[in-house]
């Protein structure tokens, strides 16, 4: 069954959209940086611990090394978070001045994406095989593809309720049908766009 969708989407809320997708994956940066550098003090204090008075050399330069990249990763993320707006605008300028509209066909093994921002047309081709996850939010499902590739897609964009059940068992029976891929699509509940959501109600 083909199942359609229509989603719109602001300019401010697009912006909004991709910085917070964005500052998830810098979030995951930072908390790595933070085990590989509790990873280096625990080689430490183990090295403390394990004979009393005597400090093998090698632990310590091995522990300094864990704490120095760590260090570097945790100032190499702390960077990117401050320019982000910045370059999250310089490569989405026409989405987050203009905004877009979406129009999704859900095919059997693929979907189609139709970006109308500005007056222009973008068309791609999307095959079940390439979807990584999906999160479920209150008010839209984030697709989230290789090559961080993302679509929203807003629950009141669908003609009909069950229209929703069928985009869901759609593409995740195709998902989990694919032979080279043993991982299931995880669903994950949130409601941290509630605002955003009740702005978009208001318009």
């Amino acid at each position: 069954m083909v199942v359609i969708n229509h989603t719109k989407i602001s300019g401010e809320e697009m912006k909004s959209l991709l910085t917070y997708s964005a500052k998830k994956a810098i979030m995951k940066r930072y908390i790595m940086s933070l085990v590989v550098i509790l990873f280096g003090l625990g080689i430490f204090i183990y090295s403390l611990l394990e004979k009393i008075g005597q400090i093998s050399p090698s632990l310590v330069i091995f522990s300094a090394l864990f704490v120095a990249i760590g260090v570097a990763y945790l100032i190499m993320s702390f960077i990117q978070s401050k320019s982000l707006p910045k370059k999250l605008y310089k490569e989405n300028q026409m989405l987050c001045d203009f905004g877009a509209d979406y129009t999704y066909t859900f095919k059997e093994n693929s979907m189609r994406c139709e970006n109308r921002s500005n007056g222009q047309l973008t068309k791609f081709d999307y095959s079940y095989t390439k979807l990584k996850k999906v999160y479920e939010y209150e008010n839209r499902y984030e697709l989230r593809f290789e090559e961080e590739m993302v679509a929203y897609v807003y629950k009141n964009g669908f003609s009909e309720p069950k229209m929703v059940d069928f985009f869901i068992s759609n593409i995740t029976i195709n998902h989990q049908a694919q032979e080279d891929s043993k991982k299931r699509i995880r669903l994950k509940i949130k409601k941290k766009y509630k605002k955003v959501e009740e702005k978009r109600n208001e318009n």
